[in-house]
């Protein structure tokens, strides 16, 4: 972790997916993710205080433990893919909600919009560009979830 808010983006999705979703993600020192899984991103933007935007990208087989965990389904049943991304969205979402009180303070306002999919598993090239402000891996059995943070800080 190397960038000023990747310690806090970490913590934040680990408590976010082990209290949403009954997920727990394995120890990265000891656990090497399968990456054969095409991966599903979402971004959401806030602005505010400051503004700017996070993605996460999880492998699509993460989602059905997501969304059912998160939905309350029956053991064996696997959510539709339209509430498989509504409840990806909402991770992120919280993620998103419970991030920004930590590095801009609880007095702090921001406007959270809502999230966007993209499955093609890639962030715009147009972030390419930019240095994350923080970005934290999880390992999970079914792979690995990525997030990065990016921060537009308007000059005071």
């Amino acid at each position: 972790m190397n960038n000023k808010y990747d310690e806090e983006l970490y913590h934040v999705a680990e408590e976010t997916f082990a209290a949403l979703a009954f997920i727990m993600p394995l120890d990265p020192e000891d656990e090497t993710p399968d990456e054969t899984d095409a991966g599903i991103i979402a971004s959401v933007t806030f602005t505010g205080e400051f503004r700017g935007i996070i993605f996460l990208s999880v492998p699509a087989g993460l989602l059905p433990e997501l969304s059912a965990n998160m939905l309350g389904a029956e053991d064996g049943e696997e959510p539709p893919i339209d509430e498989q991304h509504d409840a990806f969205a909402e991770a992120l979402n919280v993620i998103c909600g419970n991030l920004l009180p930590i590095i801009a303070g609880t007095k702090a306002v921001f406007d959270v919009h809502a999230p966007k999919i993209m499955t093609d598993g890639r962030i715009p090239d147009e972030y390419e560009q930019y240095e994350p402000a923080g970005s934290a891996t999880l390992i999970f059995d079914t792979g690995k979830a990525d997030m990065v943070l990016f921060i537009d800080k308007p000059a005071a």
